[in-house]
């Protein structure tokens, strides 16, 4: 399987971080299915929105094909990227509270889910974006053991 995290200026560290300390565990149980890639526009050092910097792997122009996105919004609002990019078409999906209309605007027919919590709004076993503030962690945690299960490797 093949992972990337994206990261940008001004993104919020623990959007990514805390999905890259479970996706990076999984890799080291797994090296040979699993490869995690940090990308960015270029591989200059990126400044997150608290000061951290970090240095992207790979580009978007040399990253190829992806099994797994994982985009880091800031606020639970990374959602609104898929949106705009119609992957959320048809779909439930959720951002941070006072996005949700603009959420709905950027697709066709998406169906909100304004609970608190995507993963308990839609489900544990289910995948997609997912909002609020440390969200992506427990979802990478899911979609690990989601994955291990149709592979039959541990989780």
């Amino acid at each position: 399987m093949r992972i990337a995290v994206a990261v940008f200026d001004g993104a919020e560290e623990l959007d990514f971080a805390g999905p890259w300390e479970v996706l990076a565990a999984w890799r080291f149980l797994h090296p040979d299915e699993v490869e995690l890639l940090l990308v960015g526009d270029d591989r200059e050092p990126v400044t997150c929105a608290k000061g951290m910097q970090v240095l992207p792997q790979t580009t978007w122009d040399e990253l190829g094909e992806v099994d797994v996105l994982v985009y880091p919004g800031g606020r639970g609002t990374g959602a609104l990227v898929y949106a705009d990019a119609g992957l959320l078409d048809g779909r439930a999906a959720t951002t941070y509270w006072s996005a949700v209309d603009e959420l709905l605007s950027l697709g066709d027919d998406i169906e909100p889910r304004r609970q608190r919590s995507f993963s308990r709004a839609y489900g544990e076993a289910r995948s997609g974006p997912r909002s609020g503030r440390c969200a992506g962690t427990p979802a990478c945690r899911r979609s690990r053991r989601a994955a291990a299960g149709r592979s039959g490797a541990p989780a």
